[in-house]
Parts: C-alpha cells; structure tokens; sequence
C-alpha cells in the first residue's frame, strides 16, 4: 500500500521523497519484482527465472529496494 503526502510517498510505512520514489520505480524490473513479491514470498533465483534475468541482477535490484525501505529480506536456503 502507498500513498502521497505532503510532498513524499509513503510505501510499507517508509516515507520517500517524490522524485526518490520516481526513480525507484521507473524501472521496468523493480516494479515486476515487487508486483511479483506481493503476491508471495519468493526467492531471488525463482525471481530470476520469472524475469528472464540473472540472480545477481535480481538481487541488486532487491538491494535498492531494501536500503528505500519498500523490501524486507531474509538470506534462506531454497529447499
């Protein structure tokens, strides 16, 4: 869930900065990886294979979603 207020974006409780929260967004991938992580909890090479792009992509992506506060992760061995 997000909303504006007052000049920021407001994502999981994370207060963004307009323009922030634009550039977060505007590319094709994050916005797929977290469409798809809002579904269900999914590992990043299950991520990777969806979006036909390498786990290391996958997970700088994640990266930059995480230091925004819009993802949370744990490291987990697949089963």
């Amino acid at each position: 869930v997000f909303y504006i207020h007052k000049g920021v974006i407001i994502i999981n409780n994370q207060e963004i900065p307009f323009d922030e929260a634009l550039e977060l967004l505007s590319n094709n991938y994050r916005r797929e990886i977290l469409r798809l992580i809002t579904l269900k909890d999914r590992y990043a090479f299950e991520l990777a294979k969806l979006l036909d792009i390498s786990q290391r992509a996958v997970t700088n992506h994640l990266t930059i979603l995480k230091q925004a506060g819009i993802v949370n992760s744990e490291k987990k061995k697949s089963t």
